[in-house]
């Protein structure tokens, strides 16, 4: 997993940038806590089942178009919660 940090809000190109902060490795069993606003990204080498809490239907939530800062190496798809007013445990697939 990759966190990132936002360099840039909303710029003339309506993109978020962002810059690596923090890469771990998650294991089974491992439960992670995403506040509001925080922008990560998942590494998946192998098949995986994940569990996904949501405080609220996501379906029509608007997300944010994030991108790596300079081109910065990404470690999965980047993505983030800005827009949910609900955090996460853990999630399956980029949050774009």
């Amino acid at each position: 997993m990759t966190d990132w940090d936002i360099i840039q809000e909303k710029s003339s190109d309506d993109v978020i940038y962002v810059k690596p902060s923090k890469t771990y490795l998650m294991t089974t069993g491992d439960v992670h806590f995403y506040n509001i606003g925080d922008v990560h990204s998942p590494v998946r080498k192998d098949p995986v089942r994940l569990l996904r809490i949501e405080g609220t239907n996501l379906d029509n939530i608007k997300r944010s178009n994030i991108k790596p800062l300079n081109g910065e190496e990404s470690h999965g798809s980047v993505g983030s919660e800005r827009n949910s007013p609900c955090s996460q445990k853990r999630f399956q697939g980029p949050i774009v």
